[in-house]
């Protein structure tokens, strides 16, 4: 199941950087993105079915074999939800990244602020040198655990998930 949303999330993200090239005219630039499913010779209906399957799967699947996305209350500003690391049994700041990348892509705004909400609840380190939401290490929702690290891939996906995210206001 986490391949899978690894996966996911990997090719929606690196499709563009397959496209890069070197004469300035790649992905970015042109606004043209590989699609890799279509490349792969599946119809535009045939790819909106896999992936609404997938999100259905790991964002709303049986709790016990499948989904990875688990609501946890509200708070004061809203919704709380977090991806746990399944083998550690507490929730890491790559599943919480993972997944804000993949509501975003998605335009899942509700799923993407319950993520962040629970990162920014149980995750956000104030005071230190280069303040974050930055635990690589969470807990549970009831049991916030503590790690003074982050990896380099889960801060690029929080900024990149929140810069997305922030470019799509009035979409999510």
């Amino acid at each position: 199941m986490l391949t899978m949303a690894l996966g996911m999330s990997s090719m929606l993200t690196l499709a563009a950087a397959a496209a890069t090239t070197t004469d300035g005219a790649g992905a970015y630039a042109t606004g043209k993105y590989r699609d890799l499913f279509a490349e792969a010779g599946r119809t535009p209906q045939e790819i909106d079915a896999r992936i609404a399957r997938a999100w259905e799967q790991l964002f709303r699947g049986d709790e016990q074999t499948q989904r990875l996305y688990f609501p946890s209350g509200a708070n004061e500003n809203g919704p709380l939800a977090y991806i746990p690391d399944i083998q550690h049994t507490d929730v890491r700041s790559e599943g919480m990244s993972y997944g804000m990348m993949i509501a975003v892509q998605l335009d899942k705004k509700a799923e993407f602020d319950a993520l962040w909400n629970w990162s920014m609840t149980h995750m956000y380190q104030k005071g230190q040198a280069s303040e974050c939401v930055g635990n690589a290490s969470g807990g549970g929702a009831a049991d916030p655990r503590s790690s003074r690290s982050i990896t380099t891939t889960s801060v690029s996906y929080f900024l990149s998930s929140c810069n997305l995210a922030a470019s799509r206001n009035a979409r999510i």
